[in-house]
């Protein structure tokens, strides 16, 4: 994927140089064709002809410009999403998946519920910073691929000299590779984001998408090194675990 981003950018930067020779060549051409006795219409319309040229180039060399940004975003945030799954520990996918939601989303805050077969979910918080923030609620397997943005006007207010409140939040489900619900993510901003554009969404959806397998994998391994630990039946932890700890 990198290898085809760079030879991307190498096309791109040769286009834009070739746009500048375009430019370079018809300001020429209008210099040899300008001389003595040369009708002034003539070189009027040839002075026309060759200003429009060069915005033509112009506007060609932006699309490039932002073709060439769009695709190097577009690598770093995949490169950054596939980073999450580098790692077994939960933990770790965890920390890993809040970096990713705050580089991509600028997200303030973020939250992970996490599905238990008995009790409540388990969860884990980037960014909040106070009990009402805590207690934001959490929303039950929204169903299918949807998200739900929530706009707030009292979650973690305090006086001036504090933080600002949380404003905007989108939840999201976590499914597995069988679509089966894992729990949900939940992105938060201290700024008003009430209309979210569907750009925004988009990511947002890419993002949960792209730490659930992860988190899955994240949630076996934790699993079955507490069963290699703890003794089924009796719950105790076996003697080979209390030698090593």
């Amino acid at each position: 994927m990198f290898a085809s981003t760079v030879t991307f950018g190498n096309w791109a930067l040769v286009a834009l140089a070739a746009c500048a020779l375009v430019a370079t060549a018809l300001a020429v051409i209008l210099v040899l064709r300008s001389g003595p006795g040369k009708n002034p219409g003539v070189e009027g319309a040839d002075l026309r002809y060759m200003l429009d040229a060069v915005r033509r180039s112009e506007d060609e060399n932006e699309i490039l410009a932002d073709s060439l940004r769009v695709a190097h975003e577009t690598v770093s945030r995949r490169k950054l999403l596939e980073r999450i799954g580098e790692r077994l520990d939960l933990d770790a996918v965890l920390e890993r998946a809040f970096e990713a939601a705050r580089d991509v989303l600028q997200v303030d805050a973020a939250a992970i519920s996490l599905l238990q077969p008995r009790g409540e979910p388990v969860v884990a918080t980037f960014g909040l910073v106070d009990m009402a923030e805590q207690r934001l609620p959490l929303h039950e397997p929204l169903g299918g691929a949807s998200a739900l943005v929530t706009t707030y006007n009292h979650v973690g207010a305090r006086g001036a000299s504090g933080p600002s409140a949380i404003q905007t939040g989108v939840t999201l489900n976590l499914l597995d590779g069988d679509d089966i619900p894992l729990g949900l993510l939940s992105l938060y901003w201290r700024v008003d984001r009430s209309g979210l554009a569907t750009g925004d969404v988009e990511l947002a959806e890419e993002l949960a998408r792209a730490i659930a397998v992860p988190i899955a994998n994240g949630v076996r391994y934790r699993d079955a090194a507490r069963r290699a630990e703890v003794d089924g039946l009796t719950q105790l932890r076996h003697n080979t675990a209390f030698r090593a700890s």
